[in-house]
């Protein structure tokens, strides 16, 4: 008996998972870019216990500090948190978007310095979709409550500080001629 032709390649697609379709360009390198720090952290998440699936409630999270951060200790930064999508996590997804030369670069080119924050959220489905779900975990709260207030107790945060004036910068930065 012949397995039809649409079963064998979902075994297969099951059975070796695909990589990355789309790679990211790897941006210019700036001279003048100083190095940010990365701290590798586990944050424990009050609202991922209980799950169904056992899934880890102290999780994986990639802090980047600004290259001012160590030496300027009174001073206070606005925080982006950097949300990766379905099927691929945090240490994966900072080699895919080039981390952390591509905040350096930001920072040197004239995007206000800042703490960035980028928490894995991967599950044994792939991924938690950051719903708030009995089955893997309410990664909503998580990333919006547990995270959030971890790294306000931990780091020197602003509760000021707009991280919409990041993304204006940069995107400001990248429409220059030459920076494409």
């Amino acid at each position: 008996m012949k397995v039809p032709v649409l079963m064998t390649l979902f075994f297969l697609q099951w059975r070796f998972p695909l990589a990355a379709q789309v790679q990211t360009e790897v941006p210019p390198v700036v001279p003048s870019a100083k190095p940010v720090t990365m701290e590798h952290i586990k944050v424990h998440g009050t609202s991922l216990e209980g799950n169904l699936e056992g899934e880890a409630v102290d999780r994986d999270v990639f802090v980047f500090l600004p290259p001012s951060y160590g030496k300027d200790k009174h001073r206070r930064y606005g925080v982006v948190y950097a949300l990766h999508g379905f099927s691929i996590g945090a240490e994966q997804w900072t080699h895919e978007i080039h981390v952390p030369q591509t905040i350096e670069g930001a920072f040197a080119l004239g995007a206000r310095e800042m703490i960035v924050v980028l928490p894995d959220s991967k599950t044994g489905y792939g991924g938690s979709m950051y719903s708030s779900s009995v089955t893997t975990g309410d990664f909503e709260k998580f990333v919006a409550h547990d995270l959030v207030a971890y790294i306000d107790a931990h780091y020197r945060t602003s509760p000021t500080a707009r991280a919409a004036d990041w993304w204006a910068t940069r995107w400001e930065v990248m429409a220059r001629p030459g920076l494409g």
